[in-house]
């Protein structure tokens, strides 16, 4: 399991980031977007991992998050804001 991103916010950290939500194609075909699968090299398999994870953190933080993308992992470096 992991934690799937479903969408970002268009000027937020996560895509000034990089991090990619699911989207739709020009075709109406739907594109997965991220996996997080793991947060400062410790693993995330599932939402309630992350949000353990990420309960010490502190807005401004910044937080290493590795990532499927296309079937490969990648790690992008975020930093956390409020929502």
């Amino acid at each position: 399991m992991s934690s799937k991103i479903k969408s970002v916010a268009p000027r937020g950290a996560a895509a000034r980031a990089g991090v990619r939500g699911s989207r739709y194609d020009g075709y109406g075909r739907l594109l997965l977007g991220d996996v997080i699968v793991g947060l400062n090299g410790a693993p995330i398999a599932s939402d309630k991992d992350l949000y353990r994870s990420l309960e010490d953190k502190r807005i401004g933080e910044t937080v290493t998050l590795t990532l499927l993308r296309a079937g490969r992992r990648i790690e992008l470096k975020v930093s956390l804001q409020g929502v």
